[in-house]
């Protein structure tokens, strides 16, 4: 593929300096703008935005269903687990290597809690009671995914930090890349290149 533009590269084009950054962390002193802008006001707001389409349905029913306090309490363990485990942002990706520009920005401040919290919306004017079987096997179904996509996330990071910390009481096992950087093939990843991508996609 096309080799990644530098941000002195970015600087002498307008547009891609805009929309794909060209700082790859802004500060304003020790301020981080990317740091600060990649979750805590879109994931706050995300789940403010679930609250409140659960008074909404409340007003307008007299009653909030089963499932809408699924969909709320899920997304707050979710964004909870964010705060809680805050430290392991700092090894991925987005923090490491992605530059702070529109699309990051827009990604982390509109799409997440506009587009995150769409279950709730639908439920405003859809409500729907659940059997408890079914609350309980959906309950069940999104804690697997919470353990698999925490699990491996973890897993992650703590290697990022200690190639020789055990994972699974053993030594983890990795592929030496061409580029210099290790690939974790233990644990979850050693079951799937993206264990956490399933997690993920269960909650």
């Amino acid at each position: 593929g096309r080799k990644q533009a530098t941000p002195k590269e970015r600087l002498l084009n307008p547009l891609e300096a805009y929309v794909i950054g060209a700082a790859l962390n802004p500060r304003s002193g020790s301020f981080d703008w990317k740091f600060f802008c990649e979750s805590r006001p879109g994931m706050i707001l995300w789940v403010l935005i679930d609250f409140s389409f659960a008074a909404a349905q409340l007003a307008k029913h007299g009653a909030i269903s089963n499932s809408m306090i699924l969909v709320c309490a899920f997304q707050l363990l979710y964004v909870a687990d964010y705060f809680v485990m805050e430290d392991a942002i700092l090894t991925t990706w987005d923090i490491r290597h992605e530059p702070f520009g529109f699309m990051l920005c827009w990604g982390c401040l509109v799409w997440i809690p506009f587009s995150f919290s769409l279950q709730g919306l639908y439920l405003v004017d859809h409500p729907l009671d659940l059997s408890v079987a079914a609350a309980v096997g959906l309950t069940l179904f999104n804690l697997t995914g919470y353990a698999i996509f925490r699990g491996a996330n973890l897993q992650k990071h703590r290697f990022r930090k200690s190639p020789d910390r055990k994972i699974w009481g053993r030594t983890p096992e990795f592929i030496q890349t061409g580029r210099g950087t290790k690939l974790l093939v233990s644990g979850f990843w050693g079951i799937a290149r993206h264990s956490n991508y399933l997690g993920d996609l269960m909650m």
